[in-house]
């Protein structure tokens, strides 16, 4: 088994309500990973993809992951997290989609910035 990252877009404001861009899955076995980082203390909650609770959260000093699994295409999607207090922050959010195999079970890594 392999996995390919299909895309990376990424969110960057101030304020207490953090998003990512937006991305469209392309259908079964994708896992969804937020990863949000500020520049000032703050507590991160209410962490969701595509509108829905993650399935499990990590909180290290200014800084959050959080992901979700989905079996079925997901489109315009976002990772969004509320902030305690006003700060800068910036949200990268990607999906890994599990494919067949490659010769001789090398892990194969497609990254596209958009």
């Amino acid at each position: 088994m392999r996995f390919v990252v299909l895309r990376i877009p990424t969110g960057t404001a101030f304020g207490t309500a953090a998003a990512s861009g937006t991305l469209t899955t392309t259908g079964t076995d994708e896992v969804t990973i937020a990863f949000q980082r500020g520049n000032a203390t703050t507590t991160i909650s209410s962490q969701e993809i595509a509108g829905g609770a993650a399935i499990n959260t990590q909180d290290i000093q200014n800084s959050a992951a959080w992901y979700r699994l989905f079996s079925s295409t997901q489109s315009n999607i976002t990772a969004t997290a509320t902030l305690n207090t006003n700060a800068w922050w910036v949200v990268d959010f990607l999906t890994f989609k599990s494919v067949a195999a490659a010769p001789g079970g090398i892990v194969v890594l497609r990254r596209r910035r958009m």
